[in-house]
């Protein structure tokens, strides 16, 4: 385990996957809602994500689960005080598509899907069980269980998009999409329809997002973050220009996202170092599942750790 930040208020548990999926996942993820201090909107983002919301309610847990598709712009969503806790899967852009192909990255584009309409047997194989384990650790084993288990790698994104993207990413987003076109070899219009089809957003979409996740790391990495910096490193124009893209695709000025960041710690689990003692705990706990046709389970049947 390793400490991203210095020790704030807020922690999210981040575990990442095994070698099979590190292709294709991100991370899992966990947080606990304790101090209700949500965002009320999703900043853009290249990547898709699930998030399973567990929540509470008169002693009593239930879930819903939520496919967030790729972001162009922040997206509103409703918070609750019932909302107790969240387990989630941050996937790599465009590679969704190896775990369903039952929609494209373009209809997903700023859309919220429940997760049931897109693998038909989610709650019986992963959502019904996630609230018979007794901490987080085995709740996010049984969710990289689940995609292990729904992996299809012939529908992987192709050599030239993951080339592209990679460029993009090594210039920090601020590469010219026809020097890109013509990096992979293919004309600016195919560059276009290949990252629409699998990944539901423009290049130029997907460098913008990239250039500001570069401004919210640095922001990250640094105790006293200088704007002045940023805004230089980030090729920006100046500082209002910086700030317009970060209101674009953020919803709030870099001064409350340092705030923000500044409550948030994240912790991060390397799967591949997990001992085996905790993978056997895990198996022999696998084992005992007996998933209910009830969707709903006591608070004295779940506890975190």
């Amino acid at each position: 385990m390793s400490i991203i930040t210095a020790k704030k208020r807020n922690q999210l548990l981040e575990f990442l996957p095994c070698s099979k999926l590190s292709e294709y996942i991100q991370c899992f993820w966990y947080y606990d809602n304790k101090n209700q201090e949500l965002p009320e909107h999703l900043v853009a983002d290249a990547a898709c994500e699930l998030s399973i919301t567990i929540t509470e309610e008169f002693g009593q847990l239930d879930y819903q689960a939520t496919l967030f598709g790729p972001r162009s712009q922040p997206l509103p969503v409703v918070r609750s005080p019932k909302q107790r806790f969240f387990i989630g899967v941050r996937f790599w852009p465009g590679a969704i598509n190896v775990f369903q192909q039952r929609v494209s990255g373009e209809q997903l584009l700023n859309k919220m899907v429940p997760a049931n309409l897109i693998w038909r047997d989610m709650a019986q194989e992963l959502l019904d069980p996630i609230l018979t384990f007794t901490n987080h650790e085995q709740q996010l084993y049984l969710l990289e269980s689940f995609f292990l288990n729904n992996l299809q790698t012939r529908y992987k994104q192709s050599d030239i998009l993951t080339q592209s993207m990679n460029i993009i990413r090594e210039s920090a987003g601020t590469v010219k999409i026809q020097q890109v076109a013509d990096d992979v070899a293919i004309s600016r219009r195919q560059l276009e329809r290949k990252f629409r089809s699998q990944i539901g957003l423009t290049p130029k979409q997907f460098g913008r997002i990239t250039r500001i996740r570069q401004l919210v790391k640095g922001l990250q990495s640094t105790p006293k973050p200088n704007l002045l910096e940023l805004t230089a490193k980030g090729k920006y124009s100046d500082q209002a220009h910086l700030t317009r893209e970060c209101k674009a695709l953020t919803g709030t000025t870099p001064q409350k996202l340092i705030k923000k960041l500044q409550t948030t710690e994240i912790l991060q689990y390397d799967h591949n170092k997990m001992s085996e003692a905790f993978e056997s705990e895990y198996a022999d706990a696998h084992k005992r599942i007996r998933p209910s046709s009830s969707t709903r389970r006591t608070i004295n049947n779940y506890s975190h750790s």
